[in-house]
């Protein structure tokens, strides 16, 4: 009987799949948190009770669940619902980079998580994991100036100025305004998105 309430109760299935953002191929030994969504009531609680509180009332083994992927990259969850957040966990590989060192290149990279249901009961998850090797190639832009070089190349039909403000950085892309338009360079790959474009040189 109780074996039955406890394959109830664990009724809802998480898939996790990690991918290596290089190599786009499933990653194995990958180590990934299933955290259960909680709630804060701090304007409701007393002294010595708890700050934040599960949106749902599960024991507490069940609230963060701590897993490996296998040799196939997955890793499967099984939970009393889908009510989860899946991310790396930060005691994973050194090989890769932790939770807070992605957030440094987070609009140079794919989208980092992908959830999509797989069926009642089901959720499956896809984590982008980020070899420390990507982000430490010679090819990886550092210099300010190589972004600014990078921006006039895609700009090259236009007629730019000499000099040009130092770009600002910001989470993996280098912003160079050059006049009549701004270039947005990927500091991983070089790859440029024009915004804010006023002729048709730059279209």
């Amino acid at each position: 009987m109780a074996a039955a309430l406890v394959m109830l109760a664990l009724g809802a299935v998480i898939e996790v799949t990690a991918v290596d953002a290089g190599t786009k191929k499933p990653v194995a030994g990958v180590a990934v948190d299933v955290t259960h969504l909680m709630s804060c009531f701090k304007h409701e609680t007393r002294n010595g009770e708890p700050q934040v509180q599960a949106t749902d009332p599960h024991p507490e083994a069940l609230l963060k669940i701590r897993g490996t992927t296998g040799k196939d990259g997955r890793f499967t969850a099984r939970v009393p619902d889908l009510n989860y957040e899946v991310t790396l966990s930060v005691q994973g590989n050194d090989a890769y980079l932790k939770p807070w060192e992605l957030q440094r290149y987070l609009r140079a990279l794919p989208e980092l998580r992908k959830v999509r249901s797989g069926g009642e009961g089901k959720l499956e998850v896809q984590l982008l994991v980020v070899p420390r090797s990507l982000v430490e190639a010679p090819s990886v832009i550092r210099a300010p100036e190589r972004a600014i070089e990078v921006a006039r190349e895609r700009l090259k039909g236009c007629e730019l100025p000499a000099s040009v403000a130092a770009p600002q950085y910001f989470e993996g892309e280098w912003y160079v305004k050059l006049g009549v338009a701004t270039v947005r360079v990927n500091t991983l790959d070089a790859s440029t998105f024009v915004i804010g474009c006023q002729t048709a040189c730059c279209l």
